[in-house]
């Protein structure tokens, strides 16, 4: 038998996951296991970053500014040799290009770099 204290003990973790999941973003390709982006761990006060998994890689959205990924943000356009990765998330698309160093989300006219993630927590 479950206990009423028992059940109120488990409530934050419930709300912590529940936030987590709120926070993630599926990407689809057709013929391709999906990816999911998700959101930073609060220890780390990085709750507002996205982490993008990608072909080996992590990827960060970080609009806030919290992480050490100071390169994240709206550019003009796309790099003249970017690659549509067939991905999408709702209107978002990922695009590749040469620089390994960050992946690309288009969604309409905005096109947003997302730098790789080479850092961990402190």
């Amino acid at each position: 038998m479950i206990r009423f204290r028992t059940l109120v003990g488990l409530l934050p973790l419930v709300v912590a996951l529940s936030a987590c999941a709120a926070s993630s973003q599926t990407w689809s390709a057709p013929g391709e296991s999906d990816i999911v982006a998700v959101a930073g761990p609060w220890s780390c006060h990085e709750e507002s970053v996205l982490f993008l998994p990608y072909d080996g890689a992590r990827y960060v959205s970080d609009p806030k500014g919290v992480t050490p990924a100071k390169e994240y943000g709206t550019v003009p356009a796309l790099p003249g040799d970017a690659t549509d990765t067939g991905f999408r998330a709702g209107s978002r698309e990922l695009w590749v290009a040469g620089d390994v160093g960050a992946v690309f989300v288009v969604d309409g006219t905005t096109v947003t770099r997302w730098p790789r993630a080479d850092f961990g927590c402190a």
